[in-house]
């Protein structure tokens, strides 16, 4: 999509999971963490989105390794920046689809029950 074509009243947030090892390039530093013109990939990343060609961003959330918590709850810009703890194995974790279908169950209830109720949901 064009960034042109947002509305004003669009309201945009930015969601990044780079909770990832990112350890298949060498080198012991995850990717998300290389140097990219002084700063991290991500920090720069980040701020590309927040380019006067971008749409402005209401929020940013970056999912990332527990131990770069600190680092990335310094970075300062503009938008309110969220860091949770992130990362995965690719080989699976624990849980069953059926809870994953419940929880969406619950939340989407909750959600419907807020416009019923005549309360915003953002």
């Amino acid at each position: 999509m064009n960034p042109s074509s947002f509305a004003n009243t669009e309201t945009v947030y930015l969601v990044i999971a780079a909770g990832g090892l990112g350890l298949r390039m060498g080198g012991g530093v995850p990717k998300q963490f290389r140097d990219w013109g002084g700063m991290p990939l991500l920090e720069a990343t980040v701020g590309a989105f927040l380019g006067p060609e971008m749409p402005a961003l209401a929020g940013i959330c970056l999912a990332v390794p527990e131990d770069r918590l600190d680092q990335v709850r310094a970075w300062r810009f503009g938008p309110v920046l969220t860091a949770v703890i992130g990362g995965a194995s690719l080989f699976g974790g624990r849980g069953k689809m059926v809870h994953a279908l419940l929880g969406g169950l619950v939340i989407a209830t909750i959600y419907n029950g807020m416009g019923l109720l005549g309360l915003a949901a953002s």
